[in-house]
């Protein structure tokens, strides 16, 4: 059985480490042998600060990790040391063919194209964001009718991400990878004021 949390304001708040309190359930249930999925939009070189050092190196071997957005992912071995799972990035030349489609769907005066290879990140002008969900959802359409990976995805007030792999594909690629019993995480954290369900 396996338990799949979101990090992200969720475990912990944006940027900052998981708490103590919260680290301490997840080395618990570590230990009782349960396998543990986080996924984040967070980067994969800060990780270790944020989460997986605080974890004892022998009990990372039934941690698993899908970082930026859901497009790297990387276990650990008995040691604790990172196992690469995949890595989903963006050639030069596929950013090129999706901003070409963002082009046709707003104007590039309306936003900037912050470069990642892992994600097609924009920040929308402040006229543009009123209507990011429109927004989106014209480019979402754009991409499949030209047949383009990328999945369009809302964060904050004013940007969208385009990522080739995202958070639920993660998700579906552990469950049937690794024949687990996939839940979301949902146990309640006072500090954090978050449900998540881990019974079951």
């Amino acid at each position: 059985q396996g338990l799949i949390f979101d990090l992200d304001d969720t475990l912990a708040p944006e940027g900052e480490p998981v708490p103590a309190s919260i680290n301490g359930h997840l080395i618990n249930l570590l230990a009782d042998g349960k396998g543990i999925a986080i996924v984040t939009l967070e980067r994969e070189e800060k990780l270790k600060d944020r989460l997986w050092g605080q974890i004892p190196a022998g009990l990372r071997v039934n941690l698993h990790i899908f970082s930026n957005g859901g497009g790297i992912g990387f276990g650990f071995d008995n040691e604790g040391q990172v196992v690469p799972y995949f890595r989903h990035t963006y050639s030069p030349e596929e950013t090129e063919k999706i901003l070409d489609v963002v082009n046709s769907q707003i104007m590039p005066d309306f936003y900037q194209h912050l470069p990642l290879d892992y994600k097609v990140k924009l920040r929308l002008s402040q006229k543009a964001s009123k209507s990011r969900k429109e927004v989106a959802g014209r480019i979402q359409r754009a991409l499949e009718v030209k047949g383009l990976e990328g999945k369009v995805v809302l964060q904050t007030a004013r940007h969208i991400n385009i990522l080739k792999f995202d958070k639920a594909m993660a998700a579906m690629y552990l469950s049937g990878s690794r024949r687990w019993l996939i839940k979301w995480a949902n146990w309640y954290s006072p500090f954090l004021r978050v449900r998540v369900n881990t019974s079951g």
